[in-house]
């Protein structure tokens, strides 16, 4: 069976990914599969360029196709920031402080507008990017339990709820990150590329 690496120490991220590749025959490993716990450092300046030397380093290291992934949330009103810098973004503060916080900057904004972008690269004998969006607004409070990061605090289009009272099931068919993922999967099982 073809073996790939998930290039993320992020465990969240890790699992998501795991879970949008079940249908296809591949062993997936993670970085504390292989007991790495090395820090990359990502000074692309894009998605697309952060991913890409992720993928890079740990397909150099391992020598086992490679994916990484690096997304993120554009908040129209903070001049499309935090962008790369997502995780990054007010890092000092827990993941509901940071949300508490922006929810109230944006409190009598009428632009809420936002959306969320990712870029998996995928590294083995060719390099490839994918890249998948999702829009929507930042909510009016922080809602919901489930999910990570941003989630408790963006309502995709098409919905009047976070993504993380939506839940798994949908998040992991209309999310950037699943988009991304989808188009991989077409690349992946339509090629001999490892």
């Amino acid at each position: 069976m073809k073996k790939l690496l998930v290039a993320s120490s992020n465990e969240h991220k890790f699992f998501e990914i795991k879970k949008m590749l079940e249908n296809i025959e591949v062993e997936l490993l993670s970085l504390k599969d292989l007991e790495c716990f090395d820090d990359v450092t990502e000074d692309g300046r894009t998605f697309a360029e952060n991913a890409l030397i992720k993928a890079r380093y740990y397909y150099e290291k391992f020598k086992i196709p490679t994916i990484a992934d690096d997304s993120g949330i554009i908040i129209d009103y903070f001049n499309n920031f935090p962008g790369i810098y997502s995780a990054r973004f007010l890092k000092n503060l827990k993941n509901n402080e940071r949300n508490e916080m922006i929810v109230n900057i944006l409190k009598d904004v009428s632009n809420k507008n936002a959306s969320f972008t990712a870029s998996i690269a995928y590294v083995g004998k060719i390099e490839k990017v994918f890249i998948g969006k999702m829009l929507g607004k930042i909510s009016d409070k922080v809602e919901g339990e489930l999910g990570f990061g941003y989630d408790p605090i963006f309502i995709p289009d098409g919905y009047d709820k976070t993504i993380s009272q939506l839940g798994d099931d949908i998040k992991n068919k209309i999310s950037h990150r699943s988009k991304a993922i989808n188009e991989f999967i077409n690349f992946y099982i339509g090629d001999d590329n490892d």
